[in-house]
């Protein structure tokens, strides 16, 4: 049955709601760089905008009659977003009047990153309405050299962009800027969106390497990282490849080379998708002893993909602990926000499976898998109204 499991399924993405009460901010040094962690940092440029640049594009995401078949590429729900300039060509007149804030932002990398061919390549905006979404699961921008965001109405919400250090939610920081602020990382920062009240705007502005890679919608800088050893290009490289993006080919040898590197050196993700794909004989024979270990590692870290997958594995019997270990399993990523162990610990607590059944926990349960999207744990709780 593992071969059912794609291998690069959410690995990306943990979408837990922290308590507010206990929300912790993303705090800069002197010269406005934050600590990611392992490395990774986060810049701020303030004021980077006009004021008149951030109404045209306030002004321009308000007024957007938002098509529901527009779905977001992380979690495939509508994105109520807008598009104004794509591989660095004008889509939208708004983008017409903003040719010198793409051009500040180029000097702005260029001096903080040492980019001189850096270009923005496209400049996209959101909403976030309680009537609309009200988040992005945590993900990767592998297309980015650089991201820029910018919450242009950060008195009017409440939670907004955060970055996360580490596997589960509870490593999440928000982001405190003002309207005209640019927040700037690279590719190796997991990062969402949870607003937890009230109303937000942003506009985000991604940068490539060089003219070219934009025009061609190619990542080339991965290569050079990866061969240094850095996990995160590592396992950037793995997905391309298995995936075929961004100039990648399709090609799961490849996949496999360069996530048994990083997995090697302990990095969960890749650890989870290596796993996976020995699991399913994906670019290597298959091999689900070997499989199971590489999974069970990154879920020995807290990884939720990883805990999902080790317990659908004592579910079947692949795996020891049976339907008792299962339930565990699915209790831990389930509460870091993986919805397909949310909706399966809320069948187990509905059914008595490893539990002692608790109707109404199963239920809540249910309820935040289906809050995310997933489409069995909405019929599931259609079928338990009637």
């Amino acid at each position: 049955m593992f071969a059912l499991l794609a291998p690069f399924a959410s690995d990306c993405r943990t979408d837990a709601q922290p308590d507010a009460t206990a929300r912790a901010y993303v705090s800069f040094n002197a010269s406005l760089i934050a600590d990611a962690g392992l490395g990774r940092v986060v810049r701020l440029a303030r004021e980077l905008l006009l004021a008149e640049e951030a109404e045209v594009l306030m002004r321009t995401i308000r007024e957007h009659k938002a098509k529901l078949s527009h779905l977001d590429s992380i979690d495939g729900l509508p994105s109520y977003e807008l598009y104004i300039l794509e591989r660095a060509h004008s889509v939208h007149p708004a983008a017409d009047t903003l040719s010198p804030l793409f051009a500040r932002l180029e000097r702005h990398v260029e001096a903080t990153y040492g980019c001189a061919a850096c270009r923005v390549c496209h400049c996209l905006l959101r909403r976030y309405l309680p009537t609309e979404r009200t988040g992005v699961p945590s993900h990767y921008d592998r297309h980015a050299f650089v991201t820029a965001v910018v919450q242009l109405n950060p008195a009017d919400f409440e939670g907004g962009l955060f970055l996360q250090r580490g596997a589960r939610a509870d490593s999440r920081a928000f982001f405190s800027a003002g309207p005209r602020d640019a927040i700037l990382h690279q590719y190796d920062l997991n990062h969402g969106v949870d607003v937890t009240h009230g109303t937000r705007y942003s506009a985000i502005f991604w940068l490539a390497d060089s003219a070219a890679s934009c025009e061609e919608g190619t990542s080339p800088w991965y290569a050079a990282d990866a061969e240094a050893g850095s996990v995160f290009a590592q396992d950037a490289l793995m997905e391309l490849h298995a995936l075929g993006q961004h100039g990648y080919a399709k090609d799961f040898a490849a996949a496999v080379k360069w996530g048994t590197l990083a997995a090697e050196q302990g990095y969960a993700p890749s650890q989870a998708r290596l796993g996976r794909l020995y699991l399913a004989g994906e670019g290597v024979q298959r091999d689900p002893r070997l499989g199971l270990e590489w999974v069970r590692r990154a879920a020995e870290q807290g990884y939720p993909s990883a805990e999902y997958t080790m317990g659908v594995a004592c579910q079947y019997g692949d795996a020891d602990g049976g339907l008792e270990a299962a339930a565990r399993w699915f209790r831990s990523a389930a509460e870091a926000g993986e919805a397909k162990a949310q909706h399966e610990l809320g069948l187990a607590l509905a059914n008595g499976d490893g539990v002692a059944v608790d109707r109404r926990e199963g239920s809540l349960w249910l309820q935040k898998a289906a809050a995310q999207g997933h489409s069995e744990a909405k019929a599931d709780l259609e079928q338990e109204r009637t």
